[in-house]
């Protein structure tokens, strides 16, 4: 699936194109992934096989900046902030 996006992404160079192309091929590889695969796991290794091809095109670059960024972001967590248990605490 990886190589067959970044053929798409190498075709896609013209005005926004590059930036469009990157976004959706990302999601493409994220809706490709199995169940259960940390994305942040897999975005790095895919960063490793995407790393030498960076310079073939705009459209590539982005595609591993979007890589590269979900090896960061997939770990956070959302804050819980206690819910229904913290309002009941908060009356009594």
């Amino acid at each position: 699936m990886l190589a067959r996006i970044l053929a798409d992404l190498r075709h896609a160079e013209t005005g926004t194109a590059p930036e469009a192309a990157a976004r959706a091929g990302f999601v493409r590889w994220v809706l490709s992934l199995p169940p259960g695969v940390p994305v942040s796991a897999a975005a790095a290794a895919a960063a490793v096989r995407v790393r030498p091809q960076a310079g073939q095109g705009r459209a590539v670059a982005l595609f591993l900046k979007c890589l590269d960024e979900a090896c960061v972001t997939a770990n956070i967590a959302p804050e819980r902030r206690g819910g229904a248990r913290a309002r009941r605490r908060g009356r009594a």
